[in-house]
């Protein structure tokens, strides 16, 4: 489940897709994934290993805006109107507990963390027996420490969007993300 500014790809367009693995992307095969859908079964879904990376929300919002040349303050303030006026902008602006979370639970065999992005791919690769390789650099934004970004004002809107997040993955403002990535007992 590829989120959005979490080094997702890094991750699948730049070393998945490139591996020998039955592998793609909707983005650059929409076809292909269209009838991928069409044919899947949830019986067919429960053999497959979920995995997904997430990142601090307030991190993400700041490299969202940067990502989109929107200043922060403007994209936390206005984030309705934005996202409403661009389709793209909403795709990347998504909560992430939308890609990982179903009925409350988690739906993802494994979760990594953008902020141990490299630590947590090699425990990937070992789960699912593939070499270790170094991820590259892709789409990186550019800004200062999101913990400069906010007022008190910023804070909260961003909360309003992005709270479940936090709640969700364990993540607090300003303070770094613990643990390696971890397999999820296995969906029922």
């Amino acid at each position: 489940m590829k989120a959005p500014r979490t080094g997702g790809a890094s991750i699948l367009r730049n070393t998945l897709e490139k591996m020998p693995l039955d592998i793609f992307n909707y983005k650059d095969h929409p076809e292909w994934f269209e009838s991928w859908l069409s044919q899947i079964t949830d019986v067919d879904l429960k053999q497959y290993f979920m995995f997904t990376f997430v990142r601090n929300p307030w991190d993400r919002a700041v490299s969202i805006a940067s990502y989109f040349q929107i200043p922060f303050h403007q994209f936390a303030g206005n984030f309705q109107q934005l996202v409403t006026r661009d389709l793209n902008l909403l795709q990347h602006s998504f909560p992430l507990f939308m890609y990982t979370c179903l009925k409350s639970r988690l739906s993802v065999d494994f979760l990594g963390r953008f902020e141990m992005l490299q630590a947590d791919f090699d425990r990937l690769c070992e789960i699912l027996g593939l070499p270790q390789t170094n991820l590259p650099i892709s789409s990186e934004s550019s800004h200062e420490p999101y913990v400069n970004c906010y007022d008190f004002c910023t804070k909260g809107q961003i909360d309003q969007i992005y709270g479940q997040d936090a709640v969700y993955f364990g993540y607090q403002f300003g303070e770094p993300a613990e643990g390696l990535g971890r397999e999820i007992a296995r969906r029922k």
